[in-house]
């Protein structure tokens, strides 16, 4: 099995099965769990952007009044319906998916500047308070004109010192210069500039301290003093405990001095998020059930293709039986075909191979035994002269030399068309192509024939116009005069042999009518065979070598042409040969 088609094929069927089905439910499940993964992670995005807007519009505003516009604008941007409520359960605003109002669920948030929502804010300060939310530590018009020309002075400085900076607007409107190179800031008074407390925000400071102060007494801590950026140094010095809890009372004293700047805590309701967790979970059932599933297309896949294997090796087989039949008995077996695919084309092939390889062997038998009777009878009668010679019956006189040279050129012209149809048949013919005047072509053709037509009492007439064309002309000129002789040596006495040339659609056609006894219709297709003859018994001197037309067939395909005859018996005979060659006027 392993070493058959069918094996094989079956093998790497399951192979290719098992591999895809793994490789199918593996992606499948990898694909669903990105999916749930993105849109999870979408919809926290989304989430944590409408709650940093309203908390930002809530540190800017001392109430919700406005806000409608931008929960209307958040939830069409993000496809979500959004709520918010006051703590007392009065709704504020509310945006809708389309024109359905869905049921609310659990509230997703409190939007509280002051206490902002670290899993929603993930960079939010550890005091927990919106760096939005200023309240009177806003910067005047004037104030910030002042500070931006001090921080432009500095950032130069910064610049030249630490080769780069920038400046960047705090939510107060104060510039703060930020820089790779602390020593560098340092040194050109960024820090200072930071920490420095306008005039327009100290009563603001003062009661931030004071509110400070209160909260620091109770808890018996010592004093502070702030600075513009709510850091803060004090007098005495501090353990880490004690620094804990000065921070703690300087945040609950911002968020009393901010409670009336800001809008108060409001409940956000979204409800299209969160999403579902992009966890999949398979029961053991499922599993089973998949394990099944996969079981039985293997299964499947597997009889399928025993099936179609079976199918394809069979009559592969029995094309492996024939061709051992030919081998073992010669060109005779054939095998049955059925249907229309590519098995049944390779076994049509297979008998059509037979048969011409048949057909060829016959005709190499048919062709050894012609040539053997062409060479036959000329190297009798050579020899038969030459054993009369030397026994002295014959005289050796030129009347004996003319007959063994006769004898010798029909064999070496027996030879020689022997030789040129080897020639074609290897592939080995080559054509000298060039520019030629055809009428002159033709004239010389006819005048070589000249003197055999007059002995048989034959006129030879040409009609051609003058052109050129492009083709071998000796090759040409021998189609002709195979063409022409055999005419001649078939016509009646008296008769004429007719040679007319037509260019229809620029192509070269000449047709050779003699007017003799013909050719009967069963042996038209068999004109062209080599060594064939009409009648069996007729003499070489009227029949020839059986070669010529052969011949010419050679030579005209090997200029892409054809050459075909028809013939009415009794009346006329026409050889036509048509070239693919460019026709043109010898005067153009």
């Amino acid at each position: 099995m392993r070493r058959s088609l069918i094996g094989r094929l079956s093998l790497l069927t399951l192979v290719v099965v098992v591999v895809s089905v793994a490789a199918t439910a593996w992606l499948a499940t990898l694909i669903v769990n990105q999916g749930i993964h993105q849109a999870d992670r979408r919809s926290r995005t989304e989430v944590a952007n409408v709650y940093r807007a309203l908390l930002r519009y809530g540190a800017a505003h001392r109430s919700w009044t406005g806000v409608s516009p931008l929960v209307h604008a958040l939830g069409a941007s993000a496809g979500l319906q959004i709520e918010l409520d006051a703590l007392s359960d009065r709704r504020i605003a509310v945006a809708r998916v389309g024109s359905r109002r869905l049921s609310v669920g659990s509230p997703v948030a409190v939007v509280d500047p002051l206490h902002v929502d670290a899993a929603l804010y993930p960079h939010a300060p550890a005091s927990r308070i919106d760096p939005a939310a200023v309240g009177p530590f806003r910067l005047t018009t004037n104030d910030r004109a002042t500070l931006d020309q001090i921080a432009e002075q500095m950032l130069q400085c910064v610049r030249a010192k630490a080769g780069g900076g920038r400046v960047r607007v705090a939510a107060s409107g104060r510039p703060v210069i930020v820089s790779a190179d602390p020593v560098g800031s340092s040194a050109c008074g960024a820090q200072k500039l930071a920490a420095y407390v306008l005039p327009s925000q100290r009563s603001a400071f003062a009661e931030l301290t004071g509110l400070t102060d209160v909260c620091l007494k109770t808890a018996h801590l010592p004093e502070i003093y702030l600075t513009a950026d709510f850091r803060w140094g004090a007098a005495a010095r501090e353990s880490g405990p004690q620094r804990s809890l000065t921070q703690r009372c300087l945040d609950a004293a911002r968020r009393e001095q901010l409670s009336g700047w800001v809008a108060p805590p409001a409940v956000l309701y979204i409800t299209v998020a969160p999403r579902q967790s992009s966890a999949i979970v398979l029961s053991t059932g499922n599993e089973l059930r998949i394990g099944e599933a996969a079981a039985i297309v293997i299964l499947l896949a597997t009889g399928a293709t025993l099936l179609a294997g079976w199918r394809l090796v069979r009559p592969l087989r029995e094309l492996t039986a024939a061709a051992r039949g030919v081998e073992a008995h010669g060109f005779t077996e054939v095998v049955e075909v059925s249907g229309d695919d590519e098995i049944a084309h390779l076994m049509r092939a297979f008998n059509q191979m037979v048969r011409t390889q048949a057909q060829m062997q016959e005709q190499r038998k048919a062709a050894i035994s012609d040539i053997a009777h062409e060479l036959r009878t000329p190297l009798a009668n050579i020899r038969a002269w030459l054993e009369a010679a030397r026994d002295g019956i014959a005289d050796r006189d030129e009347a004996f030399v003319s007959s063994l040279l006769e004898e010798a050129m029909l064999l070496q012209r027996t030879v020689d068309d022997l030789q040129l149809l080897s020639l074609g048949d290897s592939g080995q013919f080559g054509l000298d192509r060039r520019e030629v005047r055809l009428l002159a072509l033709l004239q010389q053709a006819c005048g070589a024939l000249a003197s055999t037509a007059d002995s048989a009492a034959v006129r030879i007439e040409l009609t051609c116009p003058d052109v050129t064309v492009v083709v071998d002309p000796d090759r040409l000129r021998q189609v002709v005069q195979n063409l022409l002789s055999n005419a001649v040596r078939h016509s009646h006495s008296g008769s004429s042999v007719e040679v007319r040339v037509a260019t229809p659609d620029s192509q070269l056609r000449i047709d050779v009518v003699d007017h003799g006894a013909g050719i009967a219709a069963e042996d038209l297709p068999h004109v062209f065979d080599r060594f064939w003859r009409a009648e069996k018994s007729r003499s070489r001197a009227a029949g020839g070598s059986g070669l010529g037309l052969a011949i010419v067939r050679q030579l005209v395909e090997a200029h892409q042409g054809t050459v075909s005859v028809r013939s009415v018996p009794d009346r006329r005979t026409v050889f036509s040969v048509s070239l693919p060659t460019p026709v043109k006027s010898a005067g153009a």
